[in-house]
């Protein structure tokens, strides 16, 4: 479809006109900007993973799905979108461009808005706003970083190496565009009410019949020995290693956000033992808190917590993680074979990871009996893989994913607990 600028001829039906700071018209039809990419996860139904992609019991309501079903882009209505839009990410022709390209587009009108889009392995690399130039460059050396790419589109005056200039009305093909379409949660609502309803009417009629049988006993005074409280290893109440890394991944995405003036220093995914959180840290680089309020505007009820002296900033949110059917790992390994699988494992990929003993110093009520080996893993990519490695280990617990944009590393750290002593020395 040849798309002409609005200012061309507003009567032309394929018109192309700014609506919104994330949407643009193309005649009748209204392109959506901005999606949150996750991979799609087989087995996990799509009211999860959206509820996962976006950590809060709302979730994502709206979604598209590539033709190959390998990604699925998520929005909200809350950001105006509403299902027919068309996906921007997926309305530009890349067959003459390879499987990897990377591109900074202007959007139209008087504004300053950009959008830097990208695909890599034909999947969608990049698919973010930004609310001046400054902001998308940075972004678009930041993704520079990222090797092997085939094309990179960007404005002349940016003087980017081999990079070739083009406009958003010179790269769009909304032939084969994906539509946003709803993710069903009216269904999950109607289960959840049905299932409330149900454990209501079973516990109505179960203290009924104890209340009849109740009332025909003496009452004779018994003496009932107290419970003891039940001892919980830190691997019986800790994430699958799987779920914690794709909780991590899903949240730490969406706090990877590029104010203008502010540069990503880290992003920190934590498991406390209870629950887990992740928090971005920005590091000062001539842009005012105003900035970074304006840019975390779209989360919500969020508060950004700014250094003494202004050179960093942090935010914080929940992570919510989903516990699907781990398999049954059985009991821990003794330490010294704990050791020498882990460190086979590892070396038969061509992989280093950084291992080293300790006893356990948490919990000292309970802990006191175990052993354990500190793991550190670091890698430019693969997390997920990383995860799938380790996730056949029992008495495996999460302790932090760290993302350093500048360097361009994951690292992973993990603690693998042994047998108990008393159960080491009597078998």
């Amino acid at each position: 479809m040849a798309i002409e600028h609005a200012t061309g001829n507003p009567g032309n039906e394929d018109a192309f006109r700014l609506i919104a700071p994330n949407r643009f018209a193309v005649g009748r039809r209204q392109v959506a900007l901005g999606l949150l990419w996750q991979p799609v996860k087989p087995g996990l139904a799509l009211r999860d993973q959206a509820r996962l992609a976006d950590g809060s019991t709302e979730g994502f309501d709206l979604y598209a799905q590539q033709s190959d079903a390998r990604q699925i882009g998520f929005g909200t209505s809350r950001d105006q979108f509403s299902p027919g839009m068309l996906v921007g990410a997926t309305a530009i022709d890349s067959s003459k461009w390879g499987d990897n390209w990377l591109a900074a587009l202007k959007l139209p009108g008087d504004g300053d808005l950009w959008w830097i889009v990208a695909m890599r392995n034909s999947q969608i690399y990049e698919d973010r706003l930004h609310r001046s130039e400054a902001a998308a460059r940075r972004a678009l050396e930041v993704s520079l970083e990222a090797p092997d790419w085939e094309k990179v589109i960007a404005p002349d005056p940016w003087n980017i190496a081999r990079a070739e200039h083009a406009d958003l009305a010179d790269v769009l093909s909304l032939k084969n565009a994906v539509p946003l379409k709803r993710v069903n949660w009216e269904l999950r609502a109607f289960a959840v009410a049905a299932g409330v309803a149900l454990l209501a009417a079973v516990l109505i009629f179960t203290w009924t019949e104890w209340s009849e049988r109740r009332s025909g006993v003496d009452d004779a005074p018994k003496t009932l020995a107290a419970k003891l409280p039940e001892t919980k290893f830190p691997w019986e109440v800790s994430p699958w290693i799987p779920d914690f890394i794709s909780g991590c991944l899903g949240r730490m995405d969406r706090l990877m956000i590029l104010p203008p003036g502010w540069l990503i220093d880290s992003l920190v995914c934590v498991w406390s033992g209870k629950s887990a959180r992740a928090r971005v840290i920005w590091r000062h680089d001539g842009g005012s808190p105003a900035f970074l309020r304006a840019a975390v505007s779209g989360i919500g009820g969020v508060d950004i917590s700014i250094g003494a002296n202004g050179g960093k900033a942090e935010l914080s949110l929940p992570v919510t993680l989903l516990h699907s059917a781990a398999p049954l790992l059985g009991e821990p390994m003794r330490l010294p074979l704990l050791e020498k699988v882990v460190r086979e494992r590892f070396r038969s990929l061509g992989l280093e990871a950084a291992v080293s003993r300790r006893n356990s110093a948490a919990n000292q009520a309970s802990d006191t009996r175990l052993r354990h080996l500190d793991l550190t893993v670091s890698s430019s990519a693969g997390m997920d893989e990383f995860g799938t490695l380790m996730s056949d280990l029992p008495g495996l617990v999460p302790e932090a994913l760290v993302y350093r944009p500048a360097a361009n590393v994951w690292q992973l750290t993990m603690r693998a607990y042994s047998k108990p002593l008393e159960e080491q020395l009597n078998p």
